[in-house]
């Protein structure tokens, strides 16, 4: 997802009525890029997270997950730069909010997922922007080689 859609998101999108946290979370065509709504597929490890996160929540189910010091929504520039310092907390230098997407396109694509499965994940429309996203590594391409 990109920041702009997590920073759109309601408590009520990401949590069903029972408290569990969605497989599936449907973006509203207003808060997406493409304006188009869309499915993003949250796995169970991403389940599991955001179901630990769950417990700092007030369960109002109209309120953004993630808010700001002053308690408001965050905006898409904000909550990227909440990403930016979790990643430089890592020890990740030159990481933006588009770093994880781009990581985890890339890592499907290098255990062989379909560029079609990478755009419909991303919600892309075109899979040459898709491609754009995955990276080659030195790592990879010695890998590669040893197959042949």
């Amino acid at each position: 997802m990109r920041a702009g859609e997590i920073a759109a998101l309601n408590v009520s999108d990401v949590y069903g009525t029972d408290g569990r946290v969605e497989k599936e979370i449907r973006l509203s065509s207003t808060h997406t890029k493409g304006s188009e709504a869309r499915t993003a597929l949250l796995n169970a490890t991403a389940q599991e997270e955001t179901s630990l996160y769950a417990r700092t929540l007030s369960r109002e189910v109209e309120q953004p997950p993630f808010v700001s010091k002053c308690g408001k929504q965050m905006c898409a520039n904000s909550l990227g730069q909440v990403f930016g310092r979790f990643y430089k907390l890592a020890g990740l230098s030159n990481a933006s909010s588009h770093s994880g997407r781009r990581s985890f396109l890339t890592g499907l694509a290098h255990r062989g997922a379909n560029v079609r499965v990478l755009a419909a994940l991303a919600g892309q429309k075109n899979i040459s922007t898709t491609q754009r996203y995955i990276e080659v590594g030195e790592h990879q391409l010695h890998a590669e080689v040893e197959i042949a």
